[in-house]
């Protein structure tokens, strides 16, 4: 069932292997979509069908994490609030 549903990792936590909710049809258009702008005929199609085998995020042969938290920080009262900065947190991805 391609709207069916990937998983939901809560709470999100810096640096842990916690993944947004995402269903497993909008993941495999977003696998789709960047297979087609980097490569090419047989070499983005791998890509496209092996997205088709995933069951979550985190089981094979999927490996999806957050790579980078965005903080901003806001200044004044809920009602008249003004982003002041975003500090972005890239967390190291490897093998």
């Amino acid at each position: 069932n391609s709207s069916a549903k990937i998983c939901m990792f809560t709470p999100f936590r810096l640096g842990s292997s916690y993944f947004p909710f995402v269903s497993k049809s909008v993941f495999q258009k977003a696998v789709k979509k960047v297979a087609y702008s980097k490569y090419k005929g047989a070499e983005a199609l791998h890509w496209v069908e092996l997205s088709k085998k995933c069951q979550s995020p985190q089981q094979e042969p999927c490996s999806v994490s957050v790579s980078k938290v965005i903080l901003r920080i806001f200044e004044g009262p809920k009602e008249t609030r003004k982003p002041i900065k975003d500090i972005v947190m890239r967390i190291p991805l490897g093998c």
